[in-house]
Order: structure tokens, then sequence, then C-alpha cells
């Protein structure tokens, strides 16, 4: 996808790749390829020496592959990603953006666990929909504060192609935050981050609960 980027990039504009990600991804495609392989191989060896019989081996071992890849081809039709994962943990953390802004952390340990399940879907060439849905497992400690908070995030998009460079969007999400602060000793500053649901685009809310519209005009140059 970088090659196609920077193409669309003014010549004077030199891009140099710092990081390459897509290493540990494909690491990770092979190494759940592999034992898919291996997990097909045993099940079908305990039928055959369970059952004796090479048709129903065989069967078995064409169908765990088979229906792995028919799925893979129907949620790559259809836009859906499986399950992201990601998970973050610090030591001594200095502070953490939260809400678009950024809380001090004052040496604590933090740790963020990200569940997101996402699709679109391209009604039309021009037109987009999307929706996602993310939950995120949070803890914070330190010698002031202890919290454990969790937010629940469902987003919705729509994007229309005004032409190859141009196009408009409309966005909505719904942020809900549970747990937060567990203690805070005495004297000690609150974590504005943990009082209320929050967002990116939004900020922190005073309340638990945050919806966030938004739309806009995008041009590539």
């Amino acid at each position: 996808m970088l090659p196609h980027i920077v193409a669309g990039l003014p010549s004077a504009l030199h891009v140099t790749a710092l990081s390459d990600q897509s290493v540990f991804v494909k690491s990770a495609v092979v190494g759940v390829t592999r034992e898919a392989l291996i997990a097909a191989a045993l099940t079908a060896l305990m039928i055959l020496l369970f059952l004796g019989s090479w048709r129903a081996t065989l069967i078995i071992a064409v169908s765990i592959p088979l229906a792995v890849l028919t799925s893979l081809i129907a949620l790559s039709a259809l836009g859906i990603a499986i399950v992201v994962i990601t998970d973050t943990k610090l030591n001594n953390a200095i502070a953490f953006p939260g809400g678009g802004t950024l809380t001090a952390a004052n040496a604590a340990y933090v740790h963020f666990t990200n569940y997101e399940v996402n699709a679109h879907y391209s009604l039309t060439s021009a037109l987009t929909l999307g929706a996602a849905y993310t939950f995120t497992d949070g803890k914070f400690d330190n010698a002031g504060n202890a919290a454990s908070p969790k937010w629940n995030q469902l987003s919705l998009l729509s994007d229309y192609a005004l032409s190859n460079r141009t196009d408009v969007y409309a966005v909505a999400n719904w942020s809900h935050l549970s747990g937060g602060l567990n203690s805070a000793a005495p004297g000690n500053s609150s974590l504005t981050a943990f009082e209320g649901a929050s967002s990116y685009v939004g900020g922190i809310a005073a309340t638990k609960n945050q919806v966030v519209v938004g739309a806009g005009l995008r041009t590539r140059f």
C-alpha cells in the first residue's frame, strides 16, 4: 500500500519507511496456517486409527481446511475483519493520552487490552458503509491511584467518493466507561482520563456515556 500512497505525493516529498509491522503479521499468518494444517492432519490420523476408514479420513482431512478457506474468502468478500486484539503494557509510565489530552501517570503500571470487530461494505463504487465495536480493558496502578477502567465503543461510518482524490464522510461514535478509579490516596489528584467516557475526537465527557457525531471533506494531494 505504501508505494501507491507515495506515488500520489509530490515528487519533492521523500518518504522513508522506518519499520514494517507487516513482517510480524505475515509471520503470525504463517504460524496460524501451520497450526491449522497440523490440527487437520492429527484429526484425520485419529479418525483413521479409531474408525479404520480411509474415506472418512479423507473427508475430514479435506473439509477442515476447505471450511477455513471458505470462511476467509467470505469474510474478505464482505469486508469483515476477524477480531483484532492489541495488548499494550507500560512500566514506569510518565504520561499517556486520554481524550485528546495528556494525563500524568507518575511512574505507573499501565495495561490496555483492546478487542475489536469491524466490517465495511461497499454499496456502490462510491458509497461505503462501515461499523466497528471495540472493548478496552484497562488497568492502572501507582503509589497514589488505582483504576480498572473498561470502555465499550461503537462506531459507524459512511463515506462517499466525489472523485478519485476527494470524498465526504460522516462518523458517529458512542462510548461508555465502566469501572474507573478504584482508589486514590488522600491529597492525590484523580485521573481525569478515568472519570468519564472519552474518545480522541470528543475529549473526556462529564458522564460515563459519550456520543460524538462528525462529518468532513477530505482531499488527497
